[in-house]
């Protein structure tokens, strides 16, 4: 018998008779590719089988391996997790280091020792105002450096600082400087002048202020200025600053002004501007000056910036106010050295002298 394709069986023996079997369609030699093609994806699929399970096999043998061999990293890991964690190192914790405020006394004393180091100071500006601020609490140390300072000023602004601090302790050729001032080229140098000749009672100054009401540039300015002398042309220019007609700015400034004179005409206006904040650096002052708390926290914020703290601490002084003096004393320990000259002030103007000076 033959299979298709034309090959003789070599299983079959002659004695046997084959069973029958449906014949197959006859084949011809062109169509043999086809049928090999038929038959060849059996052959795949059988070697798809055995790579499979040789590979299936391989992977079994390595997980067995890795099991049972000493060097792999699992067990490693394993023998990690088992062993007993270290015990943990004992820290001993530093006894708390209290730091011992210093009294009032103390801060007082601090604050002086402040300002007369940085009379040595090399920066003429920080040189100034350590001296301007002595000479305000009448320290004869500050005399020498002012008059040595006012010598060689250029500045005619802060020559008239200055002069103002020497004349209030009777040096009669700084009060000649200042009635030198009066006759500057400069219009705010000759307001400056004449502001600080008022304040020293001089009649020169307060002829020379009133005759500045007519000039719009500097009739608040003058106005304020005499307002603080009572005097009647000055508060009379405020008052009308403070009416509806005026600026914002005109009113707010006029409203100040009056309440740093005492008067009580701009009482309510202040209210509103150290709610509206413009102008609260000057509205706090004024209302301390007409006995309004209101102003106590503003001013007590005002206590942490070098500008404003000494205006801050004159107005709680004034009202009364005992306030925390830890900020003043870590300004006091700092390395800003105006920072350091504005809390030395502020001190002295917040501690009483215990033994009944200033």
């Amino acid at each position: 018998a033959l299979r298709a394709g034309g090959a003789e069986s070599p299983s079959t023996s002659e004695t046997a008779r084959p069973e029958p079997v449906a014949a197959l369609p006859t084949q011809s030699d062109a169509d043999e590719p086809a049928l090999a093609t038929r038959t060849r994806p059996r052959k795949r699929r059988g070697l798809v089988v055995a790579g499979a399970a040789a590979i299936f096999c391989g992977g079994m043998a390595i997980a067995i391996i890795e099991a049972v061999s000493p060097s792999a990293p699992r067990e490693a890991s394993a023998a990690a997790e088992r062993a007993p964690a270290p015990a943990a190192a004992t820290v001993e914790t530093p006894a708390e280091v209290v730091v011992e405020k210093p009294s009032l006394a103390q801060l007082r004393a601090r604050a002086y020792e402040v300002l007369a180091a940085h009379l040595q100071s090399p920066s003429r500006r920080v040189r100034r105002i350590a001296a301007l601020a002595l000479a305000r609490v009448d320290d004869q140390r500050a005399t020498d450096v002012l008059q040595a300072l006012l010598g060689s000023e250029t500045s005619e602004l802060r020559k008239i600082e200055i002069a103002l601090a020497l004349a209030e302790s009777g040096d009669d050729q700084a009060r000649q400087v200042l009635r030198d001032g009066l006759r500057s080229k400069r219009r705010d140098a000759r307001l400056d002048a004449a502001t600080a000749l008022a304040r020293l009672g001089d009649d020169t100054g307060r002829r020379y202020l009133r005759a500045m009401l007519s000039i719009r540039t500097h009739k608040l300015g003058a106005a304020a200025v005499l307002a603080e002398l009572d005097d009647e042309r000055g508060l009379d220019v405020l008052r009308k600053a403070l009416g509806k007609r005026s600026s914002p700015a005109a009113r707010m400034r006029a409203a100040v002004a009056l309440g740093r004179a005492g008067q009580a005409d701009a009482h309510e206006v202040l209210g509103e501007i150290l709610a509206d904040g413009r102008y609260q650096v000057g509205a706090a002052e004024a209302l301390a000056r007409l006995g309004d708390r209101r102003s106590v926290p503003t001013l007590v914020r005002q206590l942490g910036h070098s500008s404003v703290r000494v205006e801050a601490a004159l107005a709680l002084r004034e009202l009364g106010v005992e306030v925390e003096l830890e900020p003043l004393a870590a300004a006091l320990r700092s390395g800003d050295e105006v920072a350091a000259v504005s809390a030395a002030e502020a001190v002295l103007i917040l501690v009483p002298d215990q033994e009944g000076g200033d």
